[in-house]
């Protein structure tokens, strides 16, 4: 016989998944911008802003989430697990190809990168706030918002301060390492 699941472990497991978008969005928009601003101009800047922009589309993205899936891993799965995994295979190709980005200037292949990138973060939110809606009892709903909120904050702040943070060599040799160090714990160069 299974046991049900409890409201507290469904609320957690929905914690956990928003902060991870936190996470990337953290990271991405705030920590990574850091680092462009030391080679392109306000308007190659702005250009990558412009990736963002697909949250703004939610409402045309989301019949096609809803609508189309697989049977198998499930009408919320059959988005959030493949979208996560082209996400880090977006942040991985830029990682990879990031420094030849940067000498050439070039911010309209950062831009595609991070359009595909928010793409996909775009079409996991959709459907784990349909998660949300499925695994929280009506009454409870007001609580699955919250968690959206409180979850995408922690993970911002943990991709864009965290990070920030953990690639100080002061804040690393003062916090986190016992002997000091010439290098932080990451680096973002």
């Amino acid at each position: 016989m299974v046991k049900p699941v409890s409201f507290e472990v469904r609320m957690s497991l929905l914690l956990v998944l928003y902060s991870l978008q936190g996470v990337w969005f953290g990271f991405f928009f705030e920590t990574f911008m850091i680092r462009l601003r030391e080679v392109f101009s306000f308007s190659g800047m702005g250009l990558i802003a412009w990736a963002g922009t697909p949250f703004a589309f939610k409402m045309i993205q989301t019949p096609f989430v809803e609508s189309m899936y697989f049977e198998w891993p499930g009408k919320r799965l059959s988005w959030i697990v493949p979208n996560n995994f082209i996400c880090a295979f977006a942040l991985y190709m830029l990682g990879t190809n990031l420094e030849a980005y940067l000498e050439a200037k070039d911010s309209f292949t950062i831009f595609i990168w991070a359009v595909l990138y928010t793409i996909c973060v775009c079409n996991s939110d959709i459907a784990l706030d349909g998660l949300a809606v499925e695994i929280i009892p009506k009454e409870k709903q007001s609580f699955a918002a919250s968690s959206e909120s409180v979850g995408i904050n922690i993970g911002r702040i943990f991709g864009a301060s965290g990070m920030t943070a953990l690639s100080s060599l002061s804040f690393c040799n003062t916090y986190l390492f016992s002997e000091p160090r010439d290098k932080p714990l990451i680096s973002l160069d």
